[in-house]
């Protein structure tokens, strides 16, 4: 793997050399004792990283790069951590990443670098394969095995994938009356010269058991299938690792994927924080997700696309891709019939606050068209990579987001048995039809024209075939004819007016004053910068109400594992007036979790009574793990929303 990186960057495969080598490699449980003392003569920290399992040191000395290892891993994770030194990114195969060309590679004379693991066994499970790392294995990679087996092959490749992110555990594919791993000829000896450790076990999802943690990026089942996209946001996948490690669930991280590729940066934030959690901080995450990228494009691209997958993020905690169906795929474990799973109407409201919903999808216009700016500065040699990581799946998921709130417009702007003669009604029809279709074409683009066709069969737009994924719910039929006539998406919506709407909206991280340093997380929640508050924190917020009147209150908090079958308590004050306290309590398979998880908030609500003029909110936790990102006082306490209107 180094030789050929070294060729990739410098154009020059790295070749052995018994002396004068630039690079001289050492592991340290393979010495003997002579060697041990010559290499003692250079002043390494050796008894450090002896005593530490898949360590690794590299400095400079004499003129030479060394890299000691404590054991094989270490060793093997040294010597690549020269090749993401030297600019080749892990995802160079799965992602189709080519890095940079150099005429040479220099490492400062003054250069050391230790490290070892802080979480010992870190690895990845796969899971719900079928629908795409399975087609794909058959359709490109194992065309001897029986459909769906995943063999040698792949599973070679995603080894290395796992030593450049330095993951050392497979909990392998797995269906009850297949072949397991074990029973596939030449799996466990790939595995082996890969030193992977592989452990044939399936675990359901959980939070954590022991010192163990187990993080889905992908989800099958309740309250709703998660098997297309990976939106889960580095704010909300921060979190919830540090929370674990905070836990004590130090000794063994498993991430679920149904495929690497669609994960892709995810899955390197997973196995970033297993190494060394420390190095990522609510502060940090946003430059963790701009080094990742710059890793990929280059630091120039790298620049202009943060602010593009933070809104990608932003949009996609609103509502996911998949859940914009409005319903379940099941309940109490169980899958529901057809008619419990059909398509219903959204929360998004297109009287409320200006327009709520188109403002949604001209959000969506916005981000798309800035992506595709963005990509006539990529390389060539790159664009490959860019569809994979960005074009693709803002591209979809802003047409999901048209398919079905224009369908929701098509089946509700008309009065009955007039869809065919309403224009409006006609436009949203179109509009719909057409962003299915850009579905299809941009998947089809994906499996067959990407890199060449290398991923034919791995992304799936239809995974189960659920009712999301399918044609646009519609009053009526159009014809092709119909379509290329009527569409136009040219949405409109006012810009938000609080005081025009009678409301008071704030993110939870514009507080007036707090009791503590609290540090918000970007990318987390609805406000992309939710806040999580230990037990006795204070926020204060000064505000002006727009008149007198009953006002609806709402809270909105992230609804994180520890919320799940558990009690967080907190205070609401306002003015003078007694606190008053409120719970947050999620039960487990729970219609209020299914909806807190649908929506990415858990909200609490409550009336007051407030006159014209100044007043003082103040929010206290009493136990801790709240996490707070918005709250509102509308003076229109029936006005049904779904996103908060805040500037």
């Amino acid at each position: 793997m180094f030789s050929d990186d070294m060729e990739a960057v410098t154009g020059q495969p790295a070749r052995h050399k018994k002396r004068n080598a630039s690079l001289k490699i050492y592991q340290l449980d393979k010495l003997t004792n002579k060697e041990f003392k010559e290499l003692n003569k250079l002043k390494l920290p050796l008894q450090r990283v002896i005593t530490l399992r898949e360590a690794f040191y590299i400095a400079v000395k004499s003129g030479s790069v060394v890299v000691v290892g404590s054991d094989a891993l270490g060793t093997a994770y040294g010597i690549l951590e020269l090749s993401h030194m030297a600019g080749v990114s892990p995802w160079t195969w799965w992602g189709d990443v080519k890095p940079e060309r150099k005429e040479y590679l220099l490492l400062d004379e003054k250069f050391e670098s230790l490290q070892s693991p802080a979480i010992p066994k870190r690895g990845i499970s796969i899971d719900h394969e079928r629908w795409s790392l399975g087609e794909w294995a058959t359709r490109r990679m194992e065309k001897h095995l029986p459909k769906g087996t995943i063999g040698p092959r792949t599973y070679s490749q995603i080894f290395r994938l796992m030593l450049r992110l330095k993951a050392n555990t497979l909990w392998p594919a797995y269906h009850e009356g297949e072949k397991d791993f074990f029973h596939v000829k030449g799996n466990k000896e790939v595995a082996d010269s890969f030193g992977i450790h592989v452990e044939n076990v399936r675990r359901k999802e959980t939070s954590g058991n022991g010192t163990f943690h187990y993080r889905s990026l992908q989800r099958l089942g309740w309250p709703h299938d998660q098997l297309w996209l990976t939106t889960l946001s580095p704010g909300q996948e921060s979190l919830d690792l540090r929370a674990a490690y905070e836990s004590d669930l130090r000794q063994q991280w498993m991430v679920s994927i149904h495929d690497p590729k669609v994960s892709a940066y995810a899955l390197s934030l997973f196995m970033d924080m297993a190494w060394n959690p420390a190095n990522i901080t609510p502060e940090t995450i946003e430059s963790h997700l701009e080094r990742w990228l710059s890793q990929q494009f280059g630091r120039h691209i790298a620049q202009k696309l943060v602010p593009v997958m933070r809104q990608y993020y932003h949009l996609t905690s609103l509502r996911k891709p998949e859940y914009m169906g409005w319903n379940l795929s099941e309940a109490d474990g169980h899958p529901l019939p057809e008619d419990k799973t059909e398509i219903r109407n959204t929360d998004f409201n297109p009287v409320a606050f200006g327009n709520e919903l188109e403002r949604y999808l001209v959000a969506y216009q916005a981000l798309r068209q800035q992506s595709e700016e963005i990509a006539k500065e990529v390389s060539p040699e790159l664009q490959d990579a860019y569809f994979a990581v960005v074009s693709y799946p803002i591209g979809v998921a802003a047409a999901m987001a048209e398919k079905q709130l224009q369908a929701q417009e098509a089946r509700t702007i008309p009065r009955e048995g007039q869809f065919l003669r309403d224009e409006e009604a006609l436009t949203a029809a179109a509009n719909s039809v057409k962003a299915y279709r850009e579905i299809l074409r941009l998947t089809q683009y994906y499996n067959v024209h990407l890199a060449g066709g290398k991923w034919q069969g791995l992304m799936n737009a239809q995974p189960r075939n659920l009712p999301v994924f399918a044609k646009p719910f519609l009053p009526g039929q159009l014809t092709n004819e119909m379509i290329d006539q009527y569409a136009d998406p040219s949405y409109q919506y006012s810009p938000i007016n609080q005081q025009a709407y009678g409301v008071v909206a704030r993110n939870a991280v514009d507080f007036s004053s707090a009791n503590v340093k609290v540090a918000p997380i970007k990318t987390l929640g609805h406000s992309g910068k939710a806040v999580p508050l230990p037990g006795g924190t204070r926020l204060r917020y000064d505000f002006f109400a727009p008149k007198e009147g009953i006002y609806r209150l709402s809270l909105a908090f992230i609804p994180t594992q520890f919320v799940t079958n558990k009690s967080l308590r907190f205070q609401v004050k306002l003015d003078q007036d007694d606190p008053e306290t409120l719970t947050l309590q999620l039960s487990p398979d729970s219609r209020e979790l299914a909806e807190s998880l649908l929506r990415g908030q858990a909200v609490k609500t409550l009336s007051v009574k407030l006159t014209k003029g100044k007043h003082t909110l103040v929010l206290q936790t009493i136990d801790s793990h709240l996490v707070f990102d918005q709250w509102m006082l509308d003076s229109n306490p029936e006005r049904p929303f779904y996103v908060f209107p805040v500037y």
